[in-house]
């Protein structure tokens, strides 16, 4: 009897535990799988969103790099463009032997340039390189590819026109192409003569590929076939309006390849996935904007110097104009010129001249303030805005300049190369415009490369 007993007074207690049991983890189960599948809903969500972004990013992109492509282009083309000797040895007297040297085979081997031609006023070849080598008619071949609306346009503007830049198709190449008008290195007009100069690269498999390198665009390639994704190809029309080349690249798919490698073991460690996932969408962000700082850098610096090139110079001034004119303060330019620049370009090559104005830029920009503005104005020149700086405290900066570059060496092979430089300086007129100040500036320099060079000449009132 008390057997039985302790049998039916145990029954229940082992029951009630075991039913006590269940309602917690049925519960707690029930609440997990929604909160897995809510998540996984989320996250699913939330990447798909990810490689959407990705995919147009990485197509703007492309067009960015190409844009950037063609400013580098007519940045090189200018750097001859505005060089007086180019004007006297392609239109005035040609010469053979210093057009080879500096525009045909030299262009060719160094720059992978496959065209470049100097056009006189009259709309003919003056002289013509195709690969390196001196040929005959190719102008009415780049005419017929649809350069006549980007002659006229640079001819058109006579204020200091930036190079035109366009795709044209040539013997069934595309090509990227820059053209600009010969200008006076003095002057803010191109050469009253009309004439021009025209540069091309071929858009070669190799080149994209290097493109692709440059800019961080996975394979990068022309394509061979159809795409079906939008998102995935860019199409490249010449002047004369025809698809000429499709470039493709590698899909990139960052958040989807995240939920791989991280979402499985969210079971046992969901919380923790949710802050590797956060970290890492985080550090994708941080490397789009790494890469998007690239992308400035290259279109806001000057190549071979690494300092501002003339168009970011001109929109830092405009708003250090504005600041200026608002707090009412003082600011001063200086523009400045590498003496007898030319001779060593001739004498060492463009190798050597490109080394120099690189060790240049590295002296001048070593002694300026953290605010003051440095930037390549053209070729051999050098522009320097001073903020906060007035007449006297901006001669005192150009003559330590000066020092300072008279004392470095450069040492090139086996020589050891030293130069000077000549300072124009000026200071701001409240409400003057930028080219009115650098015009003052420009015929100080002018009077301090007169009075023999290597010194400072303040603009005259």
């Amino acid at each position: 009897m008390n057997r039985s007993e302790n049998s039916a007074d145990n029954f229940p207690v082992r029951y009630q535990e075991s039913d006590s049991g269940r309602r917690i983890f049925v519960p707690l189960l029930l609440v997990l799988c929604i909160s897995l599948s809510s998540y996984f809903y989320i996250f699913q969500f939330a990447t798909e969103n990810i490689d959407n972004q990705a995919q147009l990013e990485m197509k703007s992109r492309v067009e960015v790099a190409l844009n950037i492509e063609s400013r580098r282009l007519g940045d090189l083309l200018t750097e001859y463009a505005f060089w007086d000797v180019s004007h006297l040895n392609l239109i005035q007297k040609p010469d053979s032997k210093w057009a080879d040297e500096n525009i045909g085979s030299y262009m060719a081997d160094n720059l992978s340039m496959a065209l470049s031609i100097a056009v006189r006023g009259d709309d003919k070849e003056s002289i013509a390189y195709r690969n390196g080598k001196e040929v005959k008619g190719v102008l009415p071949k780049i005419r017929q590819a649809g350069i006549d609306p980007l002659i006229a346009l640079i001819r058109k503007n006579t204020r200091q026109p930036d190079p035109q830049n366009a795709f044209i198709t040539v013997d069934g190449q595309l090509m990227l192409l820059a053209v600009d008008t010969f200008t006076p290195e003095f002057e803010d007009s191109p050469a009253a003569d009309g004439s021009y100069l025209l540069i091309a690269r071929s858009v070669t498999p190799d080149y994209i590929a290097s493109i692709g390198d440059l800019y961080k665009i996975p394979n990068l390639r022309i394509a061979r076939g159809p795409i079906s994704d939008a998102n995935l190809f860019h199409t490249i029309t010449d002047l004369n309006k025809n698809a000429a080349v499709t470039l493709t690249w590698d899909e990139r798919s960052p958040a989807t390849a995240i939920s791989y490698q991280v979402a499985m073991p969210l079971t046992g460690i969901f919380l923790l996935m949710v802050l590797i996932s956060a970290w890492i969408i985080r550090m994708d962000i941080y490397r789009r904007q790494q890469q998007e700082k690239i992308l400035r850098d290259l279109a806001t610096h000057d190549p071979l110097t690494g300092i501002y090139n003339r168009r970011q110079f001109f929109q830092l001034a405009h708003q250090e104009l504005g600041r200026t004119n608002r707090e009412q303060s003082a600011m001063s330019l200086l523009i400045l010129d590498i003496d007898h620049f030319k001779q060593i370009n001739d004498q060492f090559g463009h190798l050597a001249g490109d080394q120099l104005l690189i060790n240049t830029a590295t002296v001048l920009s070593a002694g300026l303030r953290e605010f003051d503005i440095i930037a390549r104005y053209g070729g051999e020149e050098f522009v320097i805005l001073l903020p906060n700086t007035n007449l006297n405290q901006a001669n005192e900066i150009a003559e330590r300049l000066r020092e300072q570059v008279e004392e470095t060496a450069l040492q090139f092979e086996n020589d050891s190369l030293n130069v000077t430089i000549s300072i124009g300086i000026t200071t701001y007129r409240f409400h003057e415009e930028t080219r009115e100040l650098l015009a003052r500036a420009d015929h100080a320099l002018y009077a301090a490369k007169h009075a023999g060079r290597n010194r400072c000449r303040v603009a005259s009132a």
